[in-house]
């Protein structure tokens, strides 16, 4: 079985993350077209900014830091 590599729980099948892990990213993507419209920013501004935003979830934050983590 291989698992999440944030948590080590099951990932689902086409992903390297847990379902919780892998929503997450999803909401990060959905996200970033709203912001990169709105304020013109690159991925990796939006990924710093939204690990510094209060009110990010907990599940958000880590995705944006493994993702940051491996740039």
């Amino acid at each position: 079985m291989t698992s999440c590599k944030i948590c080590q729980r099951k990932h689902i099948d086409g992903s390297t993350y847990c379902d919780h892990h892998h929503t997450a990213y999803t909401n990060l993507e959905e996200g970033y077209k709203q912001w990169r419209y709105a304020l013109g920013v690159s991925w990796v501004e939006y990924l710093e900014k939204i690990t510094k935003t209060s009110g990010t979830g907990r599940w958000v934050k880590e995705v944006a830091d493994d993702i940051l983590s491996g740039l």
